[in-house]
C-alpha cells in the first residue's frame, strides 16, 4: 500500500521538475503528511505535497500559467496512480506575511524533496517563526484558542447543516472530513499544551494521556480504528460514530482547552507606530529618576479586539484617531504578548502631555521625533527599537 504512495509523489515531483519554465520559479518541494509518516490508507489518504513558488507580482500571487501546469499533472497522475495528490502551492510572500506560526511549524516538519540552489528552506521557515515572536506559550495560546473556536463553529455548522437529502454521498464524504477534523482538533489541543507530534498514532495516545482525566477520549481511539480501517468500515459504522459520540468529544476536547484558557488569560498590550511627515510620535516617560521613550498604546480589554483596544488607547493618551492599522510585530515582553501596528497621518488635535500616575511615578509627554533621529533615543522595548531601525533603514 505504502509503494503506491511512493511512487506516485516521486512521479509527482518529477513531473514538476520536468517542466523548465515551471521549474524556474519552483523554491522548494516538501513532502507532508501521512505519506511521509507511513500512516497513508487507500481511497483514504491524499498525498499533500507543498510547493513553494516564487509570486509572480510581489504580494503572494501565483502565476496562472504555473498553476495550470501544475493542476494538468496531478490530474495525470491521479488517474494514473489512482491516489488523489493535494498540491499545497504558497509563495515566499504567503510565508513572510500570511502564514501562522502553527502552520510554519509543521512545514517544518516536512521532507524535502527539491531545493532550487542557493535557497535554504528550513532556515527560511525558522526566521519567518522568529519573526512572529517564535514559538512560546504567550504566541502560540492565542492562535490555538482562535483555531479551536473555528472549528467548533465549522463542526456545529456542518453538522446541523449536512444531511442524506442535500449532499450527494453524505455519510463518506463528510465522514472522512469529519475523521480529518478530529486529528485536527487533537493535535491543536495537544500543541496548547507544548506537545507537537507528528503521526495520528502519536496523537491519539497523547490526548488519552493527557486528556483521558478530564473528558471521555475513546471516540479518540474509536477516530484512530476508522481511519486505520476506512476500507472496511461500514456507512452505518460512521455515521453513527459521528452522530453518537463524534462531534460530542470535539466539543468536551475543546471545551476543556477554552476553560484552561480563560482561567489563566495571557494578558496583551497594542502599541502604534504613528507616522506623519517623516516624523514619529513617541511618549517621553519619566518614572522616578529613570527616563525613557515608549510607543503610545497599552493594554487589551476583555472581549475587545486588538484594532479597538489600539484605537481606544490611541484616543486616551493622544487624543488622535487612526483609521488604517497594518501589523509590523509581534512577541513576548515581561510575560505578555505584545502586538505592534504602523499607521499613517492620524487626525485630530494632539494633546502634548500624556498621562500621569502619582502612584507609580510615571509621567508622559507626547511629542513628535524625526525618524532619522530615533536611533539616539532610549526607546523600550529593545526589541521594539531594533524592528523600527531595520525597518526605516536607520
Amino acid at each position: 500500500m505504502q509503494k503506491i504512495f511512493d511512487t506516485a509523489y516521486k512521479a509527482t515531483v518529477q513531473e514538476l521538475l520536468s517542466n523548465h519554465l515551471l521549474k524556474e520559479n519552483i523554491k522548494a518541494i516538501v513532502l507532508l503528511g501521512s505519506v511521509l509518516d507511513k500512516e497513508a490508507v487507500l481511497k483514504y489518504s491524499d498525498i499533500d505535497i507543498l510547493v513553494l513558488l516564487e509570486s509572480s507580482d510581489g504580494l503572494g500571487s501565483i502565476d496562472y500559467n504555473d498553476l495550470r501546469k501544475i493542476r494538468g499533472i496531478v490530474k495525470t497522475l491521479s488517474k494514473k496512480y489512482e491516489v488523489k495528490i493535494s498540491i499545497l502551492t504558497h509563495t515566499l510572500d504567503d510565508f513572510r506575511n500570511y502564514l501562522d506560526i502553527e502552520s510554519l511549524k509543521h512545514y517544518l516538519q516536512g521532507k524535502v524533496l527539491y531545493l532550487k540552489k542557493g535557497f535554504r528552506f528550513r532556515d527560511f521557515v525558522e526566521h519567518q517563526i522568529e519573526a512572529r515572536g517564535g514559538i512560546s506559550e504567550l504566541t502560540i495560546k492565542p492562535l490555538i484558542i482562535y483555531n479551536l473556536r473555528e472549528m467548533r463553529f465549522q463542526i456545529a455548522r456542518k453538522f446541523a447543516s449536512l444531511n442524506i437529502f442535500n449532499t450527494s454521498g453524505y455519510i463518506r464524504t463528510y465522514g472522512r472530513e469529519f475523521i480529518d477534523r478530529v486529528f485536527e482538533t487533537a493535535d491543536w489541543c495537544l500543541i496548547y499544551k507544548g506537545i507537537w507530534c507528528k503521526k495520528k498514532k502519536e496523537i491519539t495516545e497523547k490526548i488519552v494521556a493527557n486528556y483521558g482525566k478530564s473528558i471521555n477520549t475513546r471516540p479518540m481511539l474509536k477516530a484512530y480504528s476508522i481511519r486505520k480501517d476506512w476500507n472496511y468500515i461500514s456507512d452505518e459504522e460512521l455515521q453513527a460514530y459521528i452522530e453518537g459520540e463524534g462531534v460530542k468529544f470535539i466539543f468536551d476536547l475543546i471545551k476543556v482547552v477554552l476553560e484552561d484558557y480563560a482561567s489563566k488569560r495571557i494578558k496583551q498590550r497594542v502599541a502604534a507606530v504613528i507616522l506623519k511627515d517623516s516624523k514619529i510620535l513617541l511618549l517621553h516617560r519619566f518614572k522616578g529618576s529613570q527616563e525613557y521613550y515608549v510607543l503610545p498604546g497599552g493594554g487589551v480589554e476583555e472581549d475587545e479586539s486588538i484594532a479597538d483596544a489600539l484605537r481606544r488607547e490611541i484616543k486616551e493618551e493622544t487624543n488622535l484617531s487612526l483609521s488604517e492599522l497594518v501589523k509590523i510585530a509581534e512577541f513576548e515582553n515581561m510575560g505578555r504578548l505584545e502586538h505592534y501596528f504602523i499607521a499613517f497621518n492620524p487626525k485630530g488635535k494632539m494633546k502634548t502631555s500624556g498621562d500621569t500616575n502619582p502612584q507609580t511615578g510615571i509621567r508622559d509627554e507626547v511629542s513628535w521625533y524625526e525618524l532619522n533621529e530615533i536611533y539616539r533615543l532610549n526607546i523600550l522595548p529593545e526589541k521594539i527599537k531594533k524592528q523600527l531601525l531595520k525597518l526605516f533603514n536607520i
